[in-house]
């Protein structure tokens, strides 16, 4: 009876991690997303993005009227709005003036 019920449990245990991994199926750089996914990705909402794509503030394809995106054009244009902190900045001059330094004295 103990085997049976250790036996069970691991099949239950199995069939529900291939049901969750079935559920979350990654997504890749280069793969195509759809506007909710991209609102997920964006932390906004979908009508901002509808709003976005038609003032052609976001990156993104179109075929007939689907709008697609590609998430790693997505990251990239998120990423190209960073705001650097003041350390970030005095450590970007200081490695600036030392490359000017190097240059000067060869």
């Amino acid at each position: 009876m103990h085997m049976i019920k250790k036996e069970l449990k691991a099949i239950i245990l199995e069939a529900l991690e291939e049901y969750f991994a079935a559920q979350s199926t990654p997504v890749t750089q280069n793969e195509f997303i759809d506007v909710v996914q991209a609102a997920t990705l964006l932390n906004l909402a979908a009508a901002t993005v509808y709003e976005k794509t038609s003032r052609k503030q976001l990156p993104h394809y179109k075929k007939g009227k689907k709008i697609m995106f590609k998430k790693s054009e997505l990251v990239e244009w998120m990423e190209s709005g960073k705001i650097l902190s003041e350390d970030d900045e005095r450590g970007s001059a200081v490695g600036y003036m030392q490359s000017r330094n190097m240059k000067h004295r060869t």
